[in-house]
């Protein structure tokens, strides 16, 4: 089983300081309740003339969009905080593009997954993107998707 593509948008919502949404993105009042309450607003669907699903997850962060910002950018670490991350290292960083490689430990029957990523910083905007590198993806063919900070309520 391979997984035919992806296109990820990842974004998070710093209450009170950041919120991070799709710039098209409205939210509704129901979906501002749930964050609210601490929840997390999680889409997907197909984007349209293909097989490539698109995610979108939103959530409230309590936090400088600095502290985020670290937290984000610290590659290396993601095994020890974000799900399924069994291995993760950066391989190369030229200029503002830093270059990451990450394994997945994916639940029977889908196989594991890895994949190098160059993900262009742009901290002047709190913006992340990234995209697969040509060749290294292993169980997955295409991967892009972005990290958007910005204040709450804007």
């Amino acid at each position: 089983m391979q997984l035919v593509g992806m296109s990820i948008v990842l974004v998070a919502l710093f209450f009170p300081y950041v919120f991070a949404s799709v710039d098209t993105y409205t939210l509704s009042h129901e979906e501002e309740q749930i964050l609210r309450s601490n929840g997390i607003i999680k889409k997907s669907k197909t984007i349209k003339g293909t097989n490539i699903k698109e995610a979108i997850a939103i959530g409230l962060i309590n936090a400088r969009p600095s502290v985020v910002w670290n937290v984000i950018t610290d590659y290396s670490n993601y095994k020890d905080f974000m799900p399924r991350t069994a291995k993760s290292e950066v391989t190369d960083i030229i200029g503002d593009t830093v270059y990451f490689f990450s394994e997945l430990d994916m639940p029977l029957p889908m196989p594991n997954v890895s994949y190098e990523i160059a993900l262009r910083h742009d901290k002047k905007r709190l913006v992340i993107d990234f995209n697969l590198v040509p060749g290294t993806g292993r169980n997955v063919k295409q991967l892009r998707g972005n990290w958007k900070l910005k204040p709450y309520g804007q």
